[in-house]
C-alpha cells in the first residue's frame, strides 16, 4: 500500500474495505475492478491508485467514446496506451447514435455511458464498476439538487455504493477533493486529457464548476470536507421515510409480467399529496432512474395521475413513463423506438411460417375447415399493420368492427397498436393480431382447410408491460 500522503489509495482501499465487509466479490483476475477511464485527470489518478492497491491483472480500463468531440479518437488511443503502460486489459466503448432533437446532450452521454459500462462490467463478470466521483462533484451535485427541487434525493448526493442492472457501482473518491486529487498526478507526474466541453458553461454543472465554487471555496473552504457527514444524516432520514414509501408502492401496485411495477391510478390518486409523491419517487427509483426534479414530478402527477383522458405520457432518464386508463407502467426508450412492423408483400408457397419480425410469426396449419390451399397459392398477400378505421369480423353472423374498436375493449393503449401485424388480400383485411382472422361468410372455405395463426415470442410481447402478472390484483390503501 502507498504512503498515507496519497489520498486517493487511501480512500480507494478503505472503500474496498467497505465493500468488501458488506459481502462484495473481492477484486480478482476474473473478477475485476472495470475502472471507468475517461482519460481525465479524475479517472487517471483513480486508474493508477487501483494498480498500485490491487496489480494490473485485477484491473480492466474501460473507456467510452461518445463522439461529441473532434478529439474523442485521440482521446481513445490516450486511454489505450496509457492501459498499455500499466499492463492493465483495455476496453474501447462506442456510443451509439445522437441525442434526439430536443434532448439533453448531457443526459443523452451520461445514459449511453453507463449503458456501455455496466455492459462491459457484466462482461467481465467484474467485481465493480468504479468512477472517479469526488468530493466536488457531490457538492455540486447537492446545489444542483436543490436548484431543481428534486427534495432529499438530490440532497443526499452521489452514493459510494449501489447497484445497477445486477452490476456494484463504487465511487471510491466521494471524500477526497479535486485539488487533492490534482496535486497527486502532478506529483506522480501522470499525464491525462482535458474535455473542452467541461468549460462550456452553457451547461449548468460546468457554471456551478467554474463560477460559483471558487466562490463558495474561498468563502467556506471546508464544505466540501465536511460535506460526507452532513450526507450521511440526510441519508438515514431518507431512509425512513423510503421505507414507508415503499409500503405504499407495494399498496397501490402490482407486478407486470416484465417484472417491473403497475401503479393503480385510483388507488395512487386517493393518497395525499405529499404521500403520493413519495410513491412516485419510488416507483422511479425502482426503475433505476435519476431521481425526478419537482418540475418532472409535476408532469408525473398531472399527466398519469390527475388527467381525465385515456392515455398519458411523460420521458424520464431514458424511460417513458406511461398511463393507459387507469395503468400506469414504463418502458426503457429502447424498448418503445424502432419496433413498428415493415410492410412486406410475399405469395404463400406452402411453408409452414412466415416470419414478421420484433419476434413474430405467422403460421400455417392444416385444420378441419379453413382457407383454400389453392386459393392462398394463387393470392397475393400483404404484412402491414391496419389501421384504426379498418373493419374484422370475428364471427361470420356477427357485425364487423373497426380496429380501434377491438383494440380498446381488449385494453390496448394507441401507442402499442402499430406493433402488431395484419395480413391483407389486396386490399383487404384477412387477418389482424391479436385477434385473428376474419370469418366473413365470403372468404374460399375447405374441409379441411388452411388455419393461420399470430405467433409472439413471450418476452417480445409488449403487452406484458401494462399486463399484470394472472392472479394479481390492486390493493388500494
Amino acid at each position: 500500500m502507498a504512503s498515507s500522503r496519497n489520498s486517493a489509495d487511501r480512500a480507494l482501499s478503505e472503500a474496498l474495505a467497505r465493500f468488501s465487509a458488506a459481502g462484495g466479490l473481492l477484486p480478482a483476475p476474473d473478477h475485476p475492478l472495470v475502472i471507468a477511464f475517461s482519460g481525465g485527470l479524475d479517472s487517471t489518478v483513480l486508474l493508477h491508485a487501483a494498480v498500485r492497491s490491487l496489480g494490473a491483472d485485477s484491473i480492466v480500463a474501460a473507456h467510452v467514446a461518445h463522439g461529441l468531440q473532434p478529439l474523442s479518437a485521440s482521446w481513445l488511443e490516450h486511454c489505450a496506451a496509457q492501459s498499455a503502460e500499466l499492463k492493465v486489459r483495455f476496453v474501447g466503448l462506442r456510443a451509439v447514435g445522437l441525442p434526439a432533437r430536443g434532448d439533453s446532450i448531457e443526459q443523452w452521454a451520461r445514459s449511453e455511458r453507463y449503458r456501455l459500462l455496466l455492459g462491459a462490467a457484466a462482461d467481465f463478470d467484474a467485481a465493480a464498476l468504479l468512477t472517479a466521483h469526488h468530493a466536488d462533484d457531490q457538492l455540486e451535485t447537492l446545489l444542483l439538487g436543490m436548484a431543481r427541487g428534486s427534495g432529499l434525493d438530490g440532497l443526499t448526493g452521489i452514493a459510494e455504493s449501489d447497484c445497477r442492472q445486477g452490476v456494484r457501482l463504487l465511487r471510491p473518491l466521494l471524500t477526497v477533493t479535486q485539488a487533492q486529487l490534482a496535486r497527486e498526478a502532478q506529483r506522480l507526474g501522470l499525464r491525462w486529457v482535458e474535455d473542452p466541453s467541461n468549460l462550456d458553461q452553457r451547461f449548468a454543472r460546468n457554471a456551478v464548476r467554474h463560477r460559483l465554487m471558487p466562490v463558495l471555496r474561498e468563502v467556506l473552504p471546508d464544505l466540501a470536507g465536511q460535506l460526507p457527514a452532513t450526507i450521511d444524516l440526510l441519508r438515514q432520514a431518507r431512509a425512513r421515510l423510503e421505507g414507508l414509501a415503499d409500503e405504499d408502492l407495494h399498496a397501490v401496485s402490482m407486478p407486470s409480467q416484465t417484472g417491473r411495477l403497475i401503479l393503480d391510478r385510483t388507488a395512487l390518486a386517493s393518497l395525499a399529496a405529499p404521500r403520493r409523491d413519495a410513491v412516485l419517487r419510488a416507483w422511479v427509483r425502482s426503475l433505476g432512474c435519476l431521481p425526478p426534479s419537482q418540475a418532472r414530478l409535476q408532469a408525473v402527477n398531472d399527466q398519469l395521475v390527475d388527467a381525465t383522458g385515456a392515455y398519458g405520457d411523460v420521458r424520464h432518464d431514458g424511460w417513458q413513463l406511461m398511463r393507459y386508463r387507469d395503468a400506469i407502467f414504463s418502458l426503457p426508450h429502447s424498448e418503445l423506438i424502432g419496433a413498428d412492423i415493415e410492410p412486406v408483400a410475399f405469395e404463400w408457397r406452402g411453408e409452414p411460417s412466415v416470419s414478421i419480425g420484433c419476434g413474430s410469426t405467422f403460421e400455417f396449419r392444416l385444420s378441419p375447415e379453413g382457407l383454400s390451399p389453392t386459393w392462398l397459392r394463387s393470392a397475393t398477400l400483404r404484412i402491414s399493420p391496419a389501421p384504426a378505421g379498418a373493419r374484422l369480423r370475428l364471427s361470420p353472423r356477427g357485425a364487423s368492427q373497426s380496429i380501434k374498436n377491438l383494440c380498446q375493449q381488449a385494453g390496448l393503449p394507441a401507442w402499442l397498436r402499430s406493433r402488431f401485424p395484419a395480413l391483407w388480400c389486396d386490399d383487404r383485411l384477412l387477418l389482424a393480431a391479436p385477434f385473428g382472422l376474419d370469418r366473413s361468410l365470403d372468404w374460399p372455405i375447405e374441409r379441411p382447410g388452411i388455419a393461420i395463426d399470430w405467433v409472439i415470442a413471450d418476452d417480445a410481447d409488449l403487452r406484458r408491460v401494462f399486463m399484470p402478472v394472472p392472479g394479481t390484483a390492486h390493493r388500494p390503501t
